[in-house]
């Protein structure tokens, strides 16, 4: 089996290195091809990449996650296409064996592997990720809440081919092409044994993950979300980091984390119900946003008309 690793990267000079030494001391059968798609580093990443031994592309195109997976696929040369993201480490040699291992069944399209959080990761992100990536074998099936991430993910190459990444999203392209293939009668897989170690989890990727968390849900039917639904989903977050918060060091500076982030995470929520652009949402207009959407019917999102 050949395999070819897609490494998208960002800006990586830092990580990519560690990335590719690791990926080449796997202990895989097979011929491992690695692609790094440079999406307009400026820190010399490209650079770095190529003295690895990796093979160096530009994507020059308007940024998009499925857009490079798209692209990387047409560049690859494997039967199995991995994606790696170029700050997600290999725990250990087994990493791409046991990913791409479940491919041998001609009904499985796609596997993903299990995220540990690296050692900076704060403890409410380590939580979420622990649960979010299980210790057991799933087969994923639609409306799944675990499915499959781009973080550490392997594919059948033709059917990326064949059924393409939505490229217009901005993230969750992961889960639609998983909700896609699965009702076309194929099989995900999340393979636990198979591990990465995520350096890189922020508040954006607890957004992300809400995002996908609806993303099959809604299947672009917009849920209309009122303010006592904002309200109880922030007041539901913040009990359920008080655990964390009462038995930590550093309570106050804890507690403050924990509503910044729930806070955000609350909106990104109602943003994925109700369909409004976060990205184009100014500063102000996030803030008062529940008010808004409560109070108001004209709609302050660039490039959305009144809902």
């Amino acid at each position: 089996m050949r395999v070819s690793v897609l490494i998208r990267a960002l800006n990586e000079a830092d990580n990519i290195r560690e990335t590719i030494d690791r990926i080449r001391a796997q202990d895989f059968p097979g011929e491992v091809e690695i692609i790094v798609l440079d999406t307009g580093s400026t820190d010399g990443t490209a650079d770095v990449a190529r003295r690895a031994g990796a093979k160096v592309f530009s994507y020059d195109k308007p940024f998009s996650y499925g857009g490079t997976i798209n692209a990387g696929a047409e560049l690859a040369s494997g039967e199995v296409l991995v994606v790696l993201a170029a700050h997600a480490f290999p725990y250990d040699r087994a990493w791409l064996g046991e990913l791409v291992g479940p491919l041998r069944d001609p009904k499985v399209a796609a596997t993903t592997s299990r995220h540990v959080a690296g050692r900076n990761v704060d403890p409410f992100m380590r939580r979420g990720i622990g649960r979010r990536f299980p210790c057991r074998f799933i087969y994923s099936y639609p409306t799944c809440p675990v499915s499959v991430s781009n973080v550490s993910a392997a594919y059948r190459r033709e059917l990326v081919i064949r059924f393409p990444f939505d490229e217009a999203v901005r993230f969750s392209e992961d889960y639609l092409w998983a909700d896609r293939i699965m009702r076309a009668g194929y099989r995900v897989v999340y393979v636990p044994t198979s591990v990465v170690v995520h350096a890189d989890t922020d508040l954006r990727s607890l957004r992300r993950q809400t995002a996908q968390r609806l993303a099959v849900e809604r299947r672009g039917r917009p849920v209309p979300w009122g303010l006592v639904s904002f309200l109880a989903r922030f007041a539901a977050m913040i009990l359920y980091d008080l655990p964390i918060v009462l038995r930590g060091p550093g309570r106050l500076k804890l507690l403050g984390m924990s509503l910044v982030r729930r806070w955000n995470i609350a909106l990104a929520w109602w943003a994925a119900r109700s369909g409004a652009d976060e990205r184009r949402a100014r500063f102000w207009w996030v803030l008062l946003w529940p008010l808004l959407k409560v109070f108001g019917r004209t709609s302050f999102f660039p490039g959305r008309g009144n809902r």
